[in-house]
């Protein structure tokens, strides 16, 4: 009885908190001693490895798939922005093309027989076409630029390939074009084989051009190409319009009658390059031109 008091007694030594500490030292040195020389706690760390990574790597696949898919929408935004500047630059080299390779090989000889002054320089402005209206009886196309670009009516439309109609009405941000097919829509032309002048009238319905006010006798054959012949002032000089498809000489008429057919995409262009002068000029009305 008084050994089992003493025990009790002496549980709450300090000293014996001390002895327990100290044992619990001596059993930690004896067991990294002990991994030391057996690697167990790096044989645990490796097989702990073994068997989270393939855990990390499930939650790692969501996030490397967001990453990729994040560089290849930056990359493939950044190809389509440099695409379309591009073919914007593209466009309006080759609206660029079809005003030199006129002026080049006239220039001379007009400027020596109607004494002109120095051509004016052209700016291109570029228009996305928002919508196309090709009903019998009025061809029109809506672009996403206006006064905004300073842009006016009577401004002469292209695409890539050839003429395509001019400025008819403008707003701040958007342009409806008259289309040369346009049944109100005339302008002037030459068959650039023979020089020959004439009016092409838009067809309307069958989306051709028409030239009936030509002689009888006229030098035209199917395949001739005509362009824009620069009179009036309102389209420059040497636009590529139409490519003559067909030809009637009727019998006891005065004159003779000639389908064309557009060599411009018209209702099939994406984009279109509008002509504009570099120093102010006169524009004529779309009104003034349909009246020949």
């Amino acid at each position: 009885m008084s050994i089992g008091r003493r025990s009790r007694s002496l549980s709450g030594d300090p000293s014996q908190t001390l002895w327990r500490l100290l044992f619990y030292v001596i059993l930690a040195i004896g067991l990294m001693g002990i991994d030391h020389r057996g690697q167990y706690l790096d044989r645990f760390h490796a097989t702990l490895r073994q068997v989270i990574e393939p855990i990390y790597s499930v939650i790692d696949v969501p996030m490397q798939a967001a990453q990729t898919l994040q560089q290849w929408w930056q990359t493939t935004d950044q190809r389509i922005n440099a695409q379309q500047a591009l073919e914007d630059t593209l466009r309006q080299q080759q609206a660029r093309l079809m005003t030199h390779d006129h002026l080049q090989r006239e220039n001379a000889q007009l400027r020596a027989l109607l004494e002109l002054t120095t051509p004016l320089a052209m700016d291109f402005v570029t228009g996305r076409v928002l919508s196309v209206d090709l009903n019998p009886f009025a061809h029109r196309l809506v672009i996403d630029q206006g006064t905004n670009a300073q842009l006016l009516p009577g401004l002469a439309t292209v695409d890539e390939r050839g003429l395509i109609g001019q400025i008819d009405s403008v707003t701040s941000s958007t342009a409806r074009v008259i289309l040369i097919t346009d049944p109100d829509h005339a302008l002037p032309v030459r068959v650039v084989r023979t020089g020959e002048a004439t009016l092409a009238y838009g067809g309307g319905l069958d989306a051709n051009l028409r030239l009936t006010d030509l002689p009888m006798n006229t030098d035209l054959v199917v395949g001739d190409v005509v362009e824009t012949s620069g009179l009036g002032g309102v389209f420059p000089a040497g636009l590529p319009v139409a490519v003559v498809s067909a030809i009637e000489r009727p019998e006891g008429q005065t004159f003779a009658h000639a389908s064309a057919t557009p060599i411009a995409n018209l209702a099939r262009s994406a984009f279109v390059v509008v002509l504009k002068p570099d120093e102010a000029m006169p524009v004529q009305a779309v009104e003034e031109t349909n009246g020949g």
